[in-house]
């Protein structure tokens, strides 16, 4: 598997900008994104009881499953605060969340939704997986995946305004590696692979 020459941060961040780097991280929590993508695409692409259909079942599917289950699965193999450091550990949880994206990407299909509803579902299902396998051998940024999977949905679909979302990106990698969470090399692979299987999933689906 893909070897990485990096190293995490080995400097002391003064105590005022550690408290700003744990607050971008908890912030841009991978769940939380998904409020962003599913409050965006509801509002500008739905249309009547569907603007709040897709909202509350994207908010569900995507938002608040994956954040209880991630939470509780970081007190049981985790640090308790939402990270899993160990990517061998990730990978149960993940499989976990994948249900909850298939579920809403089902959910989606059913009440004839925004395609872009569903095919963001089916995008975090996809990165997701990938995240499952790379886990197995190597750790890859969430964090990073969390902000441009929503970004390059919204992109593609709100033209051009989604590409305000990935102004997060500079912040969220400067928050992960100077908290150790992340390798350099780690988190502009997760950026990258991340744009790449979103935008494959709208463009091909």
């Amino acid at each position: 598997m893909l070897h990485d020459p990096t190293h995490l941060y080995e400097g002391e961040l003064p105590p005022e900008k550690r408290k700003v780097a744990r607050a971008i991280s908890a912030v841009t929590y991978p769940p939380f994104m998904g409020i962003v993508a599913m409050v965006a695409i509801a509002l500008c692409l739905a249309e009547g009881d569907m603007v709040y259909w897709t909202m509350g079942l994207g908010l569900l599917f995507a938002t608040v499953l994956p954040l209880v289950l991630a939470l509780l699965f970081s007190k049981l193999v985790g640090n308790g605060e939402g990270d899993i450091e160990d990517g061998r550990k990730r990978v149960v949880p993940m499989a976990v969340i994948n249900l909850s994206y298939a579920a809403g990407a089902v959910a989606f299909h059913l009440i004839d939704a925004p395609d872009a509803a569903f095919l963001s579902m089916v995008a975090y299902l996809v990165n997701t997986t990938f995240c499952m396998v790379v886990s197995l051998k190597w750790k890859i940024s969430l964090h990073a995946m969390g902000v441009v999977g929503p970004a390059t949905a919204l992109t593609i679909s709100i033209w051009p305004w989604g590409l305000a979302v990935f102004l997060i990106l500079p912040l969220v990698c400067w928050s992960r590696y100077y908290l150790r969470k992340h390798t350099p090399l780690q988190l502009a692979l997760g950026a990258l692979f991340g744009t790449l299987l979103t935008a494959l999933v709208f463009f091909l689906l």
